[in-house]
């Protein structure tokens, strides 16, 4: 209840509407009403609350069965590591850099230290989250598990955690997440109302940059291979990229409207740059003297979107400021938008592993799958040529599951040559061949 209510706090305070419930309408959160949304779903609600010493973890099944259990943190203390510390170490250990609360980057101690498949780091966290509850979980890899963490537990690549066989999660079930139980019904709305539009597909890749984004503190730079990854899904949904100069925020927010598949390969800012309170914004290109092109969490909660999907392929943009009822960033804003599902990253996987794992994402939608088990087969497919979790356990869906329905072209993924720089990596190369 009171991670719906800071939702739809957070929902009064930037729609600014009066057709948002109020607090007496939304916290009627029963145990009829959690049993029913596990049972409408299919699926196993896994809830976690950071309450220290301990971690509550609430597991609703399918069948409507509730079951409490707790996890202790004494571990972690006695070793002087902070759970959030053990996730970014976590994070660190499989390649993603990460910083402090002060800024400063994180290194691993000894006992730390990533070997080749990550495990040690990755299985702390899997003893701590997923042990306690692995009786309850579904034992058919098909049945999803619909994980909704606490706090810091929503920067913890769950499709990465591995048991003591040294086996990724991912390897047995199918993944998605949400902020909290009740905003699943929003989530469920938004589906009942956009099914059915017409297929439609808008793929953005590598927008030109506004020059002060490339200057101090921001520093970025063009994605050239991120151009060539939109193409190859371009390509796999029978459309074309737009990028460069063409990829500006008033082409690409009046392509959105309408539009059932919304795929942003752009990179994302994390922080509330330009002071609206949310942080988050994806930088577009540039339409004139007065417009950067930066497309920022206030302007995304205004639209009224009717798209079914919205994968946002940049960095990190499953980030943004934490707090008890989830993330508030990118991500919530699209949801308060009206799309049921949205694809983010928790890191930058790179865009040889992107182009693969998302062509064969959206492949696996055309022949039935729904979408939690098109993006775990994806990831299954991506592991397979790339294993370290940084190249594939980026990606979490939030939201709905459904199939969605769609045709793609069958091509020859070798005939989309992606450029590399002299100093690409081995497995970079190897990535490539693999195609």
């Amino acid at each position: 209840m009171s991670r719906t209510r800071a939702f739809v706090e957070l929902l009064q305070q930037t729609l600014l509407t009066n057709d948002v419930p109020t607090n007496n309408q939304t916290n009627r959160l029963s145990i009829p009403k959690i049993q029913q949304i596990a049972r409408d779903r299919n699926s196993t609600i896994v809830e976690y609350s950071i309450v220290e010493p301990e971690i509550y973890i609430w597991v609703i099944q399918p069948n409507g069965n509730i079951t409490y259990r707790a996890a202790n943190l004494e571990p972690l203390n006695q070793q002087n590591q902070t759970l959030k510390q053990i996730i970014l170490k976590t994070r660190v250990s499989i390649g993603s850099k990460e910083t402090d609360d002060e800024g400063n980057k994180i290194k691993l101690e000894k006992e730390y230290k990533r070997d080749e498949t990550s495990r040690f780091p990755l299985q702390i966290l899997h003893q701590i989250l997923i042990e306690p509850i692995i009786d309850l979980l579904p034992t058919d890899a098909n049945s999803p598990i619909i994980f909704i963490p606490h706090y810091d537990l929503f920067l913890v690549p769950f499709a990465a955690l591995q048991d003591s066989h040294n086996r990724y999660l991912i390897e047995h079930h199918t993944i998605l997440t949400a902020p909290s139980i009740q905003v699943l019904e929003i989530t469920r709305e938004h589906q009942n109302r956009v099914r059915g539009l017409r297929q439609a597909a808008l793929i953005v890749g590598d927008p030109t940059i506004d020059p002060k984004f490339k200057e101090k503190p921001y520093e970025l730079n063009q994605l050239s291979r991120e151009k060539e990854a939109a193409e190859a899904i371009a390509a796999t949904l029978g459309t074309q990229a737009i990028s460069g100069d063409n990829a500006t925020k008033v082409a690409i927010l009046d392509r959105m409207l309408n539009t059932r598949i919304v795929h942003l390969s752009a990179h994302g800012l994390l922080d509330d740059f330009q002071g609206f309170g949310i942080p988050g914004a994806i930088i577009l290109a540039p339409s004139g003297d007065t417009d950067d092109g930066s497309l920022n969490a206030a302007e995304i909660l205004r639209l009224k979107l009717d798209s079914e999907l919205v994968v946002l392929s940049a960095c990190s943009t499953g980030r943004g400021r934490i707090t008890g009822d989830g993330v508030i960033g990118l991500s919530r804003c699209f949801i308060l938008a009206g799309v049921p599902s949205i694809i983010v990253s928790l890191w930058n996987m790179g865009a040889i592993s992107a182009k693969l794992l998302m062509t064969e994402f959206y492949q696996n939608l055309a022949r039935g799958d729904n979408r939690a088990a098109a993006l775990r087969c994806a990831m299954l497919t991506t592991k397979a040529r790339f294993p370290s979790p940084i190249a594939w356990a980026a990606f979490t869906l939030i939201g709905e599951t459904e199939t969605l329905p769609l045709s793609t072209a069958k091509i020859d993924l070798r005939r989309l040559v992606m450029s590399l720089p002299d100093d690409a990596k081995p497995e970079e190369r190897r990535l490539l061949i693999s195609y």
